[in-house]
């Protein structure tokens, strides 16, 4: 039973969970959605299509969203999303993902969600490294019983207690996210060594003077400032001295990687 998993990781939390469920998957491929950003038009050739990426603001992210409305999958007959997220109570994007491919004539079959750090220090903190350590143990227990419910091809999606706020909230990022990136600073600590724009899944970022210019299509997923390896890129005056965080099971390799 042929497999394709579109996935999207800034930090590696869904990159982790879309190769974990790869292993437990026969002929399964992942493909990063990031890769597909110029195509118009995605039909995939295979029996069943899943969707990796993390939770954005009770909603999906925007680079994932515009892909949402370019995939065809009119020969795929069962179609599963797994959604990383930092708050085990936030939801919105399982519906909102359903209502999309309503829209367009599919059904989601399946969702589910998986708790794992949440990453958007520019607001909260890292989980201690003990919590975090529970969250990835869940998640290994989780994700056999999810590949066994996609292998059954099971009809279920998991429920969120605040996804009822997602129309709201999500809504209003989306319509000013590209202008999020007003709020990135670039200290002296910069080595020019131009990770930043090598992470960026969307392009955002070009070095200019050897110090990273934001050209204002962000997606705020927060590569740029948790991969820098001297910290030196700012979101506000929050973000400084805290830690950074990367899935312990993921290379930034593998992260830049997600453009090809």
């Amino acid at each position: 039973m042929s497999t394709i998993i579109y996935y999207f990781s800034a930090t590696g939390n869904s990159l982790a969970v879309a190769k974990k469920l790869q292993q437990r998957l026969d002929q399964c491929e992942l493909i990063p959605i990031a890769s597909l950003t110029n195509i118009q038009s995605i039909k995939p050739h295979s029996e069943m299509v899943g969707f990796v990426f993390p939770l954005y603001y009770l909603g999906i992210p925007l680079l994932v969203k515009n892909f949402l409305e370019r995939i065809i999958l009119d020969e795929v007959h069962y179609v599963f999303a797994v959604v990383t997220r930092g708050n085990p109570l936030a939801g919105g994007a399982l519906p909102q993902l359903a209502k999309i491919l309503k829209d367009r004539k599919y059904r989601l079959d399946a969702g589910f969600y998986i708790t794992l750090p949440d990453t958007y220090i520019p607001l909260l903190n890292l989980p201690s490294e003990a919590e975090q350590q529970k969250q990835f143990q869940a998640c290994e227990a989780k994700i056999p019983q999810i590949a066994a419910r996609i292998k059954a091809k099971d009809t279920i999606r998991e429920f969120a207690w605040l996804s009822f706020l997602r129309p709201v909230i999500n809504n209003y990022w989306a319509a000013k996210v590209n202008q999020s990136d007003n709020r990135f600073m670039v200290e002296d600590a910069c080595i020019s060594c131009g990770v930043c724009e090598q992470v960026c899944p969307v392009n955002n970022i070009k070095m200019e003077q050897a110090r990273p210019k934001w050209l204002h299509h962000c997606q705020e997923c927060l590569a740029c400032l948790h991969h820098c390896p001297k910290q030196a890129i700012q979101c506000g005056k929050a973000t400084k001295k805290k830690p950074r965080y990367r899935h312990p099971e993921i290379l930034v390799a593998e992260i830049t990687a997600q453009k090809k």
